[in-house]
């Protein structure tokens, strides 16, 4: 099983540029056999988590990080929020969003299998930036 409250090595998952230009991670955390057995997942397909209206102003920015379950197929089909510096409105749009993943699938052996990865999903006020 996958551990999303602990940082873990292994290999980046996806086009990390695009996934920071979406707010999302610059990395997906999953357990790495070190027999290199286990090909992880590239995210291929991001919808961007909206801001909470009701918080635009507030100066509020943080992180929800998700734990995603993956199909041998790629599609998400179970997200959870695990922790969360931000009200909970944040980690239901982060969840919300997630659903909507697609990953390349995860690997064994070159076979797709399911899977679990962990997710940062951040947000920021851009209220105060000027254009």
């Amino acid at each position: 099983l996958v551990d999303c409250s602990r940082k873990q090595s292994g290999s980046g998952v996806g086009d990390l540029e695009s996934q920071r230009e979406a707010g999302v991670a610059e990395s997906v955390v999953a357990d790495v056999d070190p027999d290199g057995i286990y090909e992880m997942p590239t995210l291929v397909k991001i919808e961007y988590p909206k801001y909470p209206p009701s918080y635009i102003d507030s100066g509020l920015s943080g992180t929800v990080n998700l734990n995603l379950k993956i199909d041998r197929w790629g599609n998400v089909r179970y997200v959870r929020v695990v922790s969360s510096d931000l009200p909970k409105e944040f980690g239901n749009r982060a969840m919300k969003a997630a659903k909507h993943f697609k990953f390349t699938p995860m690997k064994r052996r070159g076979k797709a299998v399911h899977g679990s990865v962990c997710l940062p999903v951040h947000f920021k006020d851009r209220s105060d930036e000027k254009d």
